[in-house]
């Protein structure tokens, strides 16, 4: 006699999965505002129109700060790899700088290498190697200033919270 006992596969990505990661404080601040404003809107009437303006500013305040979120880890992501660049350029001058002067220095282009002078090649790797920190200068400054724009909209969903409490 079979068991009437149903079968369910495993899924694939079972043993990959993460664990669950502990809720951050904004997570929580926009899970509360939409309970929050969910049982307002049950309410009444007259709530109803505040309501949907309060969760429509909600709604581009997340967006702003999803978005504000983002660019940050672009731009971590970019000055990480700018700083990379930088330093295999400077390691790069260090191991030419060792070599004696005579030594034939190629520099790739393409496919081809082409034979240049050893200052040449040092004057060209100092040179991108400045522009990698005049660009990782440009991107912290920008950084600064998301920073600066994520935590002004967090506050203001700190308002709104504290708007709706009272």
């Amino acid at each position: 006699m079979a068991a009437d006992v149903a079968v369910v596969p495993a899924q694939r990505n079972e043993t990959l999965a993460s664990p669950p990661q502990p809720y951050s404080f904004r997570a929580v601040v926009l899970l509360h505002l939409i309970v929050v404003s969910n049982q307002t809107i049950t309410e009444g009437m007259a709530t109803k129109t505040v309501d949907l303006e309060l969760k429509k500013a909600f709604g581009e305040l997340q967006h702003k700060m999803t978005d504000t979120a983002q660019k940050l880890k672009l731009a971590d992501m970019q000055i990480d790899g700018l700083k990379k660049s930088k330093i295999h350029t400077e390691l790069t001058v260090q191991e030419i700088k060792s070599m004696p002067p005579k030594t034939n220095t190629y520099e790739s282009v393409g496919r081809m290498f082409i034979l240049r002078d050893m200052p040449e090649i040092t004057q060209d790797l100092q040179l991108k190697a400045l522009k990698y920190e005049e660009k990782i200068k440009t991107l912290e400054n920008n950084k600064v200033f998301l920073e600066r724009n994520l935590k002004e909209a967090e506050n203001n969903l700190r308002e709104m919270v504290q708007q709706r409490k009272a």
